[in-house]
């Protein structure tokens, strides 16, 4: 991605890291285009390389600045961390599994992201949801 080198990258809504079989980690995201106010490309890494851009259609007319953080408002190293503590709580409920992707919500309204992550078992079901810095904020049963 040498067109993004050096620049002030900013996150356009949702961000999705998933550890997917066969591929290994997944990240998924959408960037505003450096220089631009208007233009917002897809980029996915997969294979231990990124690909993209690929241009996303924007919809709606909501005002960009309102959609956008910067990159380094998600500290992606808490993501093992972030697993960590659904795993721990998938091994306290019956046949409980982790989903393998971490989903870093974009809330509009208070312009933060919140990571959600869900774990399922035979009889139950939760959401962990962490700030944007790996904190548990609270451990949700569905």
């Amino acid at each position: 991605m040498p067109e993004l080198k050096g620049k002030d990258l900013k996150l356009f809504q949702d961000v999705t890291v998933s550890d997917i079989d066969g591929e290994g980690n997944v990240i998924d995201l959408d960037v505003l285009k450096p220089d631009t106010t208007d233009k917002v490309d897809h980029y996915t890494y997969i294979d231990g390389k990124w690909t993209g851009p690929e241009p996303v259609q924007l919809t709606g007319d909501g005002n960009m600045d309102d959609n956008i953080m910067p990159i380094n408002s998600i500290d992606f190293s808490k993501v093992t961390q972030i697993y960590k503590i659904a795993d721990e709580k998938a091994k306290a409920i019956e046949q409980g599994q982790v989903n393998k992707s971490v989903i870093y919500e974009f809330d509009v309204d208070a312009h933060m992201y919140r990571a959600h992550i869900h774990i399922e078992g035979a009889r139950e079901k939760y959401t962990g949801i962490f700030d944007a810095n790996g904190n548990l904020l609270m451990m949700r049963k569905d």
